[in-house]
């Protein structure tokens, strides 16, 4: 009598997990979907030269060497979905995009169509990107 008791206690338990867990996920998911940004593909070429700007000056100034040097660890995804790239611009390099800049950007980097960019693709573009930003300053000054 006791063990039936707990089995059906047991069940409702598991039950009462499985629909909490399910229900989170939903959840999550719909905050997911709510703060995904719906980027524009259109944009001028004004933005697209306004973007790379931005991105060459942070690059330019970007040291990994120097010890007060933001960390990269937010790059370790491999795809990162448009709104989580512009808030990593924003936190790690102090770049701010506007949404056509933003555009021109995923476009650029998501070769591929998938609606997010490649980490390991960007970081590559940008830590180049600064190296010969700072050999063309260097080369200019001597």
């Amino acid at each position: 009598e006791r063990d039936k008791i707990k089995k059906v206690q047991l069940e409702k338990q598991r039950m009462a997990n499985f629909l909490r867990r399910t229900e989170h996920e939903r959840k999550m998911k719909e905050a997911e979907d709510k703060v995904a940004l719906k980027v524009s593909y259109t944009y001028t070429e004004e933005e697209k030269d306004a973007a790379f700007e931005k991105l060459t000056v942070a690059a330019k100034k970007y040291d990994r060497s120097h010890p007060g040097s933001m960390s990269l660890d937010g790059f370790e995804e491999k795809q990162m979905k448009p709104h989580v790239f512009r808030e990593m611009l924003k936190r790690t390099f102090g770049i701010i995009l506007t949404g056509g800049e933003l555009g021109a950007c995923m476009h650029y980097y998501d070769t591929k169509g998938t609606g997010s960019v490649p980490s390991k693709k960007f970081l590559i573009h940008f830590l180049k990107l600064g190296i010969a930003e700072r050999g063309r300053d260097h080369s200019d000054t001597l």
